[in-house]
């Protein structure tokens, strides 16, 4: 087999494999997770390829407040709510919604909430977050002049 520009290997059932297509199931083996950040700087979306049981989705129960459905929740949604300055956490199917207290900041929230997900999420796999860029300064200037609250 020839190959332009990367190593050629073998996997277990002896089939071709680049050195290139190897990093990106490596890549891929660990917790897949992306953090958006919403025009409101005290909300953040995480967006993960893992769903949310059925009774934290169900649209009719995926309330954000933080005093109702105390009792039957998944623990990663516990304890995110039980961190200081969160004020609400929500799902829906493949999305977590965290809103802060106006403050505190992200970098003091985030990396609790990392945790969080990777010790009741995550299945014991390490994190891989996807980057995901912030909105861009023109755009949040725009949605202001445009009488948004961001």
């Amino acid at each position: 087999m020839k190959t332009i520009g990367c190593k050629t290997a073998t996997d277990e059932n002896g089939h071709a494999q680049t050195t290139e297509a190897k990093a990106k199931a490596k890549k891929v083996t660990g917790f897949r997770f992306q953090i958006e950040h919403c025009p409101n700087k005290n909300i953040v979306i995480i967006h993960t390829r893992k769903m949310f049981p059925k009774a934290e989705t169900d649209p009719l129960m995926s309330s954000f407040d933080k005093s109702k459905r105390k009792g039957n929740q998944h623990p990663l949604i516990k304890s995110i709510r039980r961190l200081k300055g969160i004020l609400k956490v929500g799902s829906e199917c493949y999305q977590l919604r965290i809103e802060k207290a106006e403050l505190f900041t992200w970098d003091e929230i985030l990396p609790k909430v990392r945790h969080a997900l990777k010790e009741h999420f995550a299945d014991g796999k390490e994190l891989d977050e996807i980057s995901a860029h912030k909105p861009a300064a023109d755009y949040l200037m725009a949605l202001r002049l445009q009488g948004c609250d961001v």
